[in-house]
């Protein structure tokens, strides 16, 4: 009867470790008392009879995962799980930026190089400069060029042949299609 006792003592250590661990700041060391416990209940469980001990296991096995789900239900609105898990109003890198906006305005048009781009440096687009990174080739300062992707706050930029700009600047109607946006043949996984 005594090995029954501490098989559901060291279960309820093991229950309020493990739920002290989900809301204070341990470093793993209630977790890991948590499951000291509960490995000592199962072996309290197996002194009682083998019987008990397999039932024990097999209910244990059960009820911790449904517990687990249910602790990480409840985590994010914990005060540990509220400063560790922003939400997206609070952080200010997923808030509207006119600036990020404005950036991606850019792709698609056309401007000049400022300094050598080797492979990053200054461009010149609609009177405005810009820090910019070509997309590996150099570019040497007064060639055109188009930008071809804004990733946050990162302009990439290739050089166009002049062949390009002199019908860039014919007034035609195959003049909007080169303003549309040049799609990258690689896609951003972040974005």
């Amino acid at each position: 009867m005594e090995s029954l006792f501490w098989a559901l003592v060291l279960l309820g250590v093991a229950v309020l470790t493990a739920t002290l661990e989900a809301f204070l700041p341990s470093g793993g060391m209630l977790g890991f008392l948590a499951l000291a416990a509960t490995g000592g209940s199962i072996y309290f469980a197996f002194q009682h009879s083998p019987t008990f001990g397999i039932t024990y296991v097999v209910v244990l096995m059960v009820i911790l995962p449904l517990a687990v789900w249910q602790l990480l239900r409840w985590w994010p609105h914990t005060f540990i799980g509220r400063r560790i898990l922003l939400r997206p109003e609070d952080d200010p890198a997923l808030q509207p930026d006119e600036t990020r906006n404005h950036l991606k305005e850019l792709v698609g048009q056309t401007g000049v190089a400022r300094t050598r781009m080797m492979p990053s440096g200054t461009v010149e687009i609609n009177g405005a400069r810009y820090d910019a990174i070509s997309d590996g080739v150099p570019i040497d300062a007064g060639e055109p060029i188009r930008v071809t992707r804004v990733d946050g706050i990162n302009i990439t930029i290739r050089k166009i042949e002049q062949a390009e700009v002199a019908a860039a600047s014919q007034p035609t109607d195959a003049n909007t299609a080169n303003t549309q946006p040049i799609r990258s043949t690689i896609e951003d996984p972040f974005a």
